[in-house]
């Protein structure tokens, strides 16, 4: 009996445990019997064209011999494996379709995608054409990226649910785990600045000293951040452009007071181009500030909003839930 594949996008901040999930997913798989493909995209390969196709269909290549001659040699001259002109896409598209299926007629498929954000555009365009035609194939796809970012794969047609950050009792439970014993105003501030996103939970209490842990010594205004927190923003704050990273800048050095952004337009204005307030809006979009036109205040904020609560997520210490995986 056929059964049809299933492919779906986590989409969500970044610390919010989209890679956490997809490891107890995998784990699952695994348990369940099914074959396991992990793909994860490197910012490093992305202008590769199809090294990502490659981390996912070379561990398939015993089935070649399953597939048509002409269909073989199109994805070993795609990935570089033979010798000959560069086929055209929808040739190796139909050809990794055809491998896949190929393989999950032996045993079903369970490809797990991290990173999407950083697949090639090659790659990326294979796998939005794979996750559209999974009739009759034995193979479930769930893939991840982080939020408002899906590179360059098609989300059309795509199930695409939201992850988001921890229920406030998960984020006391996970807190607890992690980091016992912590002093109850040390406790409540940790879990004022983490927003329930799990990294911020996990990391933050680390870079306190032992006696604001213990409620000796009062909590900076500003906690410390570990690297990876510090990679969160930095990731962030590259993707902007010159001038609107010039006007966070200015935002840093003038402080987060009410009527900072007076001086700011005004600062900005001195040190060369025009103001305009969309340099602002590109930060804003990215959770890097909050701007009160109101109050004309600008104010840096934590890289994880809150966006709705994800039933997909499994509570903090539970079990992953079932049905993620189709039962072939």
């Amino acid at each position: 009996m056929e059964h049809d594949g299933t492919a779906l996008l986590l989409q969500g901040d970044p610390g919010v445990g989209k890679t956490v999930l997809l490891d107890a997913l995998a784990a699952r798989a695994r348990a369940d019997g099914l074959r396991l493909l992990r793909l994860v995209g490197v910012e490093s390969e992305q202008a590769l064209a199809f090294s990502a196709l490659h981390q996912l269909l070379y561990p398939l290549f015993g089935h070649l011999a399953k597939l048509p001659s002409f269909q073989s040699r199109v994805l070993e001259q795609a990935l570089s494996l033979r010798e000959g002109q560069a086929p055209g896409r929808f040739a190796i598209s139909a050809a990794a379709l055809a491998l896949v299926q190929a393989a999950s007629d032996e045993l079903p498929l369970a490809v797990v995608v991290d990173d999407v954000h950083w697949i090639d555009r090659s790659s990326a365009e294979v796998l939005t054409f794979l996750t559209r035609r999974l009739e009759g194939c034995r193979a479930a796809f769930v893939m991840a990226a982080r939020a408002k970012g899906n590179g360059f794969l098609d989300t059309t047609g795509l199930r695409v649910p939201d992850i988001g950050p921890l229920a406030p009792a998960d984020a006391l439970t996970l807190l607890d785990d992690r980091h016992p014993g912590l002093a109850e105003p040390a406790r409540r501030r940790l879990l004022q600045e983490a927003e329930g996103n799990p990294l911020a939970l996990v990391e933050l209490p680390g870079q306190l000293t032992t006696a604001q842990r213990n409620g000796i010594e009062a909590l900076p205004a500003n906690l410390p951040l570990s690297s990876r927190l510090e990679s969160v923003f930095a990731d962030r704050f590259r993707a902007l452009t010159p001038p609107a990273r010039l006007a966070l800048l200015l935002t840093a050095l003038d402080g987060q007071r009410p009527g900072n952004l007076r001086d700011i337009r005004a600062a900005a204005a001195q040190a060369g181009p025009e103001w305009d307030d969309g340099l602002l809006e590109a930060g804003e979009r990215i959770g890097l500030i909050r701007v009160d036109h109101l109050a004309e205040q600008i104010t840096f904020r934590h890289p994880w909003p809150a966006p709705a609560w994800c039933t997909c997520l499994p509570a903090a210490g539970a079990e992953p839930r079932t049905g993620c995986w189709p039962r072939f």
